[in-house]
Order: structure tokens, then sequence, then C-alpha cells
């Protein structure tokens, strides 16, 4: 099994089950080099938690894509990304919070519409004693969204990469569009939103889970979360020196 689907914990090979899911797209990347890695720590002033650090050992950043066809029409819907250790770059992050330290500096993972954004904070000159918490803002508020890198991939996978699935993991507001892609995708998200809607969309939501066409996607996918040994099986090799 190459190694992109074993991180995708085979997303690829669940999602092709559907006859309607066109388009599937990973871009199979290289490594960053270590040199490359400690390089841009040394510009930033930063360490990049070790979890986050391995991935980029084994892959400059991800990229997944997948489409729908809907009445003839192919659609982009699911879209799986972590940037390139050259993309991630600081982020004016925008919480009024008072008691925020002024030294720490917001890197951005992935950002949305209406100014939304997921983020990871490091401190300068701190080695991470942790895995790296990950953050989440929006218009509706900014809540922690997970504890560590591995969590926060493997959620991608879990939601498959469809819009707003972050909003929606934290209770947030999200659109009538995107709680239909759950419905339609990833119907064993779907509680809280089935929970607290109107009554003409729990009918939708309840005539579309009792469907038994969409049976497949009651399969546990995924059946684990990503592990991060599987980093350490795609290192690149250091440069060797010139020097005698």
């Amino acid at each position: 099994m190459s190694f992109f689907k074993q991180l995708t914990l085979g997303l690829s090979d669940f999602l092709e089950l559907n006859p309607n899911i066109t388009d599937i797209k990973i871009e199979e990347r290289m490594p960053c080099d270590p040199s490359a890695i400690t390089t841009w720590e040394n510009q930033e002033n930063v360490f990049l938690p070790e979890p986050l650090r391995e991935f980029y050992c084994a892959t400059d950043g991800f990229l997944m894509t997948w489409n729908y066809i809907i009445a003839d029409e192919s659609l982009p819907v699911g879209k799986l990304a972590i940037p390139r250790l050259e993309q991630l770059e600081t982020w004016q992050h925008n919480s009024e919070d008072t008691n925020k330290d002024l030294q720490q500096k917001y890197y951005k993972l992935d950002a949305m519409k209406d100014e939304a954004a997921v983020y990871i904070i490091l401190s300068p000159n701190v080695k991470c004693t942790n895995y790296g918490a990950i953050f989440y803002q929006s218009p509706s508020g900014n809540k922690k969204l997970v504890d560590s890198f591995i969590e926060y991939f493997t959620l991608l996978l879990v939601y498959r990469g469809l819009p707003e699935w972050q909003s929606y993991h934290l209770g947030f507001k999200t659109s009538y569009w995107s709680e239909l892609l759950f419905v339609n995708f990833a119907p064993h998200t779907t509680k809280i939103i089935v929970a607290e809607s109107s009554e003409e969309r729990k009918e939708l939501w309840q005539k579309k889970l009792s469907n038994r066409d969409l049976e497949y996607l009651y399969q546990e996918y995924p059946s684990g979360s990503v592990d991060a040994n599987l980093f350490k099986t795609r290192k690149c090799k250091p440069k060797e020196s010139n020097n005698p």
C-alpha cells in the first residue's frame, strides 16, 4: 500500500464506492529536507510541534480534492489541505482576548470564507512541550479545535474535507448547503444537526438517513486514526555535506 493511501486511511477507495463522486485527486508531494525545516524554524524563530515536523519530513504539505456530479455537472465538494512548508506563514489573529501573549505567533493551516481560519500558536524560542493544539476562528467564535496535528488530520478524513466541517465540529452555525453535504457524505456526523433543526429539515434528513442506498456511508471510516509513525517511513535523507 502506498504512503498516501496509508496516510488517508484509504479515503479514496471509500469515496469511489459512490458512483457520483468523481475526480478524486491526491497530490503526491515529496518530503521536505530536514535542513529546510530547520532553516524555516530559524527564520521564524519558532519550533514546530514534533508531529507537524515529522509530517513535513514525510510530505511537503498535502492536497486531496474530490467532486460530485449533480445534474450532469461535476462540482468541487471535498478539499483536504495542509499548506506547503513555505506557505506556512504568520497570520494576524483577530481575537479580542486581552490576556493573550503578544509574543505568540499564529500560523494559518487553512482559510475559509468569511475570514474563518484554522491556526496553530507557537511561541518564539520555545520548544513545544505538547503536540501543538490547533484552534479555529470564525464569525461565530474562537475555540480550540483539537489538541494535536494528528487529531486534526484524522478529522479532515472523518469529515471527508467537506466545507465548514470545523464550524460544525465545534457546534457553530453552518450553511444549509453544508448541512446537506454532511447528511449525504458524512451521515455519522449529523446527530447534532438533526437534533437542533426545524421540523422541515428534520424530515428531509431523516428521509436521507433512512435511505439504504447510502448504507456504504455508515461503514466505520476511518476505523482508527492516522499513525504518526507512518511519517517516519518516508523521511527525506539529509543532504550530504560537500566539506571534506
